[in-house]
């Protein structure tokens, strides 16, 4: 996927209502490269995405999870992490390079607590939370 349909993606993304912000950053590669407190709140604006990706060009984008954008993740980092998924009849929507997944969940209307490492690699991505979901 060329850098263009990465931000294309993106900007649907926005469109569809969720909180979407440029990631890429930190030591992993795989951190938000723009503080994204503001962005639990409230959407950015396309105006801010095409700035972001102007000024950043980011690989990845991701979404902030939990109510501002009406989903919550479930994010298995291997094999056996998915296992524990599989066990419910639950399959991955998108694999991760390493192997993994994420199953992803409308927000149930009330608070869902972010917590890494619920499982061992297993993580829950609710409010105050994030995921990659496009780009590598």
């Amino acid at each position: 996927m060329s850098n263009n349909d990465v931000f294309a993606t993106a900007l649907n993304l926005l469109t569809l209502g969720f909180s979407v912000i440029p990631s890429g950053g930190g030591n992993t590669g795989k951190a938000p490269l723009v503080t994204w407190t503001a962005f639990q709140k409230r959407r950015p604006t396309e105006d801010e995405l095409r700035q972001w990706q102007r000024e950043l060009q980011p690989k990845l984008w991701g979404i902030v999870t939990g109510e501002i954008s009406g989903m919550c993740a479930g994010d298995a980092d291997n094999d056996q992490a998915k296992k524990v998924f599989e066990a419910s009849d639950l399959y991955p929507h998108v694999g991760t390079p390493r192997g993994g997944g994420h199953y992803y969940f409308r927000y149930p209307g009330h608070h869902v607590k972010t917590i890494a490492g619920i499982l061992p690699g297993i993580d829950i991505r609710g409010d105050g939370g994030f995921v990659n979901v496009v780009g590598r």
